[in-house]
């Protein structure tokens, strides 16, 4: 039995990214406005455990899947491995190394995320490959992330990167988003650098949450409330 969980802050493309995972899956349930993400995963975690669940894919409600991409997904799963990670295409990222996990059940049971730690999504990848369970990611780009920007949605999301991450991943994401802000400037792409920028300027390790960083009002009036960037 596969399940999917939708973590949703009200995010516009909610129903699409329903709709397209719904005939995939035997079991779902959108997880509304919990924060921080740490938390709604771990909610995640125990109901898959509650439900039964073989396998189960968790989502960001900005995600939109394509046709038959959890069978594509499915393919890849062997007894042996704790995820497959389903290539996403990113307006920033490209789709070099941004996937949507799906989970087999049977690895993560009783496992669950520290819930202060900023790091969690990194975290897990290690404490799994010590649990001696392997991950692989598709060939095929199996959806699209986040089709739809603002400005806020593109500072707030580039402040946690540029905060949380290390100085490897920081050194790679700000790059790309320099680089999109060059080829395609745009109210989005501007506010996603000066997030990045931001982010890399705290002293602090706030954890991923759905409140919006007291940053973002240093540039707010900089910006038009119905900006928005369709990719």
């Amino acid at each position: 039995m596969i399940g999917a969980f939708i973590l949703s802050v009200g995010q516009e493309t909610e129903d699409k990214c329903f709709m397209n995972v719904y005939n995939q899956i035997d079991r779902y349930k959108i997880i509304k406005n919990v924060s921080p993400v740490n938390k709604a995963i771990n909610q995640c975690f125990k109901k898959a455990e509650y439900y039964k669940l073989d396998y189960f894919i968790i989502l960001g409600a900005d995600t939109i899947h394509y046709e038959n991409s959890i069978n594509t997904m499915m393919k890849y799963m062997t007894d042996d491995m704790w995820c497959v990670m389903g290539r996403l295409d990113d307006y920033f990222r490209g789709n070099d190394n941004y996937g949507n996990h799906l989970y087999n059940a049977k690895a993560m049971k009783g496992y669950r995320v520290d819930e202060n730690d900023s790091m969690y999504d990194h975290k897990v990848h290690v404490d799994m490959e010590e649990r001696g369970y392997k991950k692989v990611i598709t060939k095929e780009i199996i959806g699209r992330h986040h089709p739809i920007w603002t400005p806020e949605e593109a500072f707030c999301k580039h402040y946690f990167s540029g905060m949380r991450y290390d100085e490897k991943y920081r050194k790679k994401f700000f790059a790309q988003v320099v680089s999109k802000n060059a080829k395609e400037n745009s109210p989005v792409t501007e506010a996603a650098k000066l997030g990045f920028l931001e982010g890399m300027k705290s002293k602090e390790k706030t954890l991923l949450t759905k409140k919006t960083p007291k940053a973002w009002f240093k540039y707010k009036n900089q910006f038009n409330i119905n900006d928005k960037l369709v990719w």
